[in-house]
């Protein structure tokens, strides 16, 4: 298969895999994977995802980890929509991904960020004491792995800024250049990532709910291509990949 073509069978397998399938999708799918092995490997490894899914990506599709210029940013998060509270910061890179040990070691992906990029703030100045407040808790969540202190810490922050609470905004950067930007609105548990340039982009996130897939698509008015998404309360994680 192409490679476009790879990645749109993964997100059907994934929504298989999921039983978010229609009725007429499903038959589909299950008459594909069983006359084609490479399918049936793929579904097999989707079902295999647990909490590693580094490794069980790997298995999916040897491509991602093997091209060091592939574009693929890690985002781990929190959010209370009672408390109108999100956090949200990259993932800490780790060797897991070509070689299946710790997960905080050295790892071949090249400078992806998330930075807070002031949407919604009133003022210049409050913006640059929010962003450095934000960047400050994000570090020591990200050290301890304790979304929920972080969330703590980011309250005290939204009642500085009420305007966060309605929409909090962060920049995806890789190797120092932006390439779209997370978008959050806590109270409606609503998130939206959009990328600057159309291609085959693909959101996987998992949360309390399980694995889900989005592709990111076109639309009317917006530039670059978008996906939106409800987010549970409790923990998320986003991985954005770039297709070839």
């Amino acid at each position: 298969m192409k490679p476009l073509e790879q990645l749109e069978w993964t997100v059907r397998l994934l929504r298989y895999s999921a039983g978010q399938s229609d009725p007429d999708e499903a038959l589909a799918v299950y008459r594909a994977i069983s006359a084609s092995d490479e399918l049936r490997d793929r579904l097999f490894a989707i079902q295999r995802t647990t909490a590693d899914f580094d490794e069980a990506w790997r298995l999916i599709d040897p491509r991602w980890s093997a091209r060091p210029d592939s574009v693929r940013i890690g985002i781990q998060g929190a959010i209370d929509a009672a408390r109108n509270v999100v956090i949200a910061f990259v993932r800490p890179a780790s060797s897991s991904d070509t070689t299946g040990e710790s997960r905080h070691a050295s790892a071949p992906l090249l400078g992806p960020a998330l930075s807070l990029s002031g949407a919604g703030v009133a003022s210049p100045d409050s913006y640059a004491v929010i962003r450095d407040a934000e960047s400050e808790i994000r570090k020591s969540t990200a050290k301890t792995d304790d979304l929920a202190s972080g969330l703590d810490s980011m309250a005290p922050l939204i009642e500085r800024a009420p305007e966060l609470a309605d929409e909090i905004s962060w920049d995806l950067e890789w190797n120092g250049t932006t390439i779209g930007e997370l978008k959050v609105h806590p109270a409606d548990r609503l998130a939206v990532v959009r990328v600057m340039t159309p291609g085959p982009w693909i959101v996987l996130l998992h949360s309390t709910r399980g694995w889900e897939s989005h592709v990111l698509e076109t639309r009317q008015g917006i530039q670059g291509a978008i996906a939106d998404f409800e987010l549970s309360d409790g923990p998320f994680e986003v991985q954005l990949i770039a297709g070839e």
